[in-house]
This record gives structure tokens, C-alpha cells and sequence, in this order.
């Protein structure tokens, strides 16, 4: 009997147009209405991708919110630290603040609470979104006390560094400035230097 070659078929992940069309969906159903609004079936009905589809490539809320979380997090550029610590802090919370501007991080945590660390899979993707989102005040940080500008350990360094501004936006859901970070950087110093 011979045999005939099977075509490539379906790829093993979702398409880019609807991974993007998904976690859109995904992502603004989370942030409006948190984990209960969070359903494949509206998913399905506001995209127009099966239920099947999205199940074949997310088999429960726990990995559509890790991939979320994937695609939330954020590019960070080492570049730009120039071994000088007041300028490599500025920086690093000039980033900070962008970070809080342009990507939902209040909706996200807020989302995340409501869901809640439910699998491992969410905890750690959630744990990375953390990390990622901290990583240029931890890259300069770390730097400092590499070249002995610093002592202490990184994450408690730079959690008392970013510990303000996060609280201000994440818990009192205001508006931080770049003002807001430089103040934060000449607190800092005043206390490490």
C-alpha cells in the first residue's frame, strides 16, 4: 500500500492574528470586569473564534492569564545605565514611570488579586510580570552595589526605592510623574550616600 505524505497541517500554536485577537479580547474582559467576566464563551462571541480554538490553544483561564502576563511584560534596555548611580537611578525610574503610563499595571494587579494565584502556572507567569516590570531599577541597583556605590541586597533596595510610587499608583490608583520618580531617586540617596 503506498503511503502518501500528510501536508504540513495546523501549526502548533495559534496564529499571531488570533493570539492578538484573543488576549485583546482576554485582556479588556480581565481589566473591565476581572476573573468572572473572564469566560471562553465571551471570548468566543466578541472575537468570533471558536471555543474550540481557543481551548486547543489555552486549555483554562489559569493559561490565558499567563499568557497575558507574557505579553505584559516589558523590554528593558541595559544600554542606557552609564555606571553613574544618580543618572542610572533617574533612568530606571523614568522607566518605571512610562511603565505605569502606557500598560495597565493598576488593572492588572487589581485583576490578578481578584483571580487570584490559583496555579502555579499564574503565580509564576504573575511573578515574572513583577520582575520584568522592576527590572530597570534592579539592573541599576545591582550595578551600584557591583561597583560599590550601594550596600545591601537588590530587591530590598529597590522595593524601598519603588515601594512609594507603586503604592501611590497601584493602591491609591493615582497619576505618578517623572517628578514623582526624580523626588524618589534624591530620597534615596539622601539615605545611601
Amino acid at each position: 500500500m503506498p503511503t502518501t505524505e500528510r501536508g504540513p497541517g495546523r501549526p502548533p500554536g495559534p496564529t499571531r492574528r488570533t493570539e492578538k485577537t484573543v488576549l485583546a479580547a482576554a485582556l479588556r474582559l480581565f481589566l473591565e470586569g476581572g476573573a468572572d467576566a473572564l469566560t471562553f464563551n465571551r471570548i468566543a462571541e466578541e472575537t468570533g473564534v471558536s471555543r474550540s480554538t481557543i481551548y486547543r490553544h489555552w486549555p483554562d483561564r489559569a493559561a490565558l492569564v499567563a499568557t497575558m502576563l507574557e505579553k505584559a511584560t516589558f523590554p528593558h534596555h541595559t544600554e542606557r545605565l552609564t555606571g553613574e548611580l544618580e543618572n542610572d537611578l533617574q533612568v530606571a525610574m523614568e522607566s518605571m514611570v512610562e511603565r505605569f503610563e502606557h500598560r495597565p499595571v493598576r488593572e492588572l494587579f487589581a485583576a490578578l488579586l481578584t483571580f487570584g494565584f490559583t496555579s502555579d502556572n499564574v503565580s509564576t507567569t504573575g511573578e515574572a510580570f513583577i520582575g520584568g516590570l522592576l527590572e530597570p531599577v534592579d539592573d541599576a541597583i545591582a550595578n551600584a552595589i557591583a561597583r560599590g556605590d550601594l550596600e545591601g541586597e537588590t530587591h530590598d533596595l529597590t522595593a524601598e526605592l519603588v515601594g512609594p510610587l507603586a503604592l501611590l499608583h497601584v493602591l491609591l490608583g493615582q497619576t505618578v510623574t517623572i517628578d514623582d520618580g526624580r523626588r524618589a531617586v534624591e530620597r534615596f540617596l539622601a539615605l545611601h550616600t
